[in-house]
């Protein structure tokens, strides 16, 4: 991977999960590709417009934080991003989710395909996974 598109993938990632805490799904849509398919351990969903994003996903994984206690800030725990063509990337990471007192809530980790578009770099697929298996990426 060129070095400064390794940086902007990694870039578009810092931005997307500090603008995932907000808990504003109008900033965090933009961060997918239409349509997005989203493989979790509950099945895989392909959601094709940022209306099904929003409805599918983002409104009960926010819900469901908040019930948690979830104090809306994330930081990757680890990263590692390798491009696999001049127009996708992958990405393997793990983030630690946190309540307002400091307790641990969960640990998320997640593999992306990230497809480059007109707008830049977009999450086209994203795999939820056991934190212990964040891919290692060269």
């Amino acid at each position: 991977m060129k070095h400064d598109e390794k940086e902007a993938v990694t870039q578009v990632l810092n931005d997307y999960i500090r603008v995932f805490g907000s808990f504003d799904a109008q900033r965090v849509l933009p961060y997918y590709h239409e349509p997005l398919t989203s493989v979790q351990a509950r099945g895989v969903a392909v959601l094709s417009t940022r209306a099904d994003i929003e409805a599918s996903l983002l409104k009960p994984l926010y819900a469901r934080l908040k019930e948690g206690g979830w104090d809306a800030r994330s930081a990757w725990a680890e990263l590692q991003v390798k491009q696999m063509s001049a127009v996708l990337a992958v990405a393997s990471g793990l983030t630690v989710r946190r309540k307002g007192d400091g307790q641990e809530l969960e640990r998320v980790a997640a593999t992306y395909l990230l497809r480059k578009t007109s707008d830049g770099w977009k999450i086209a697929v994203m795999a939820g996974h056991d934190p212990g298996s964040v891919l290692r990426l060269d």
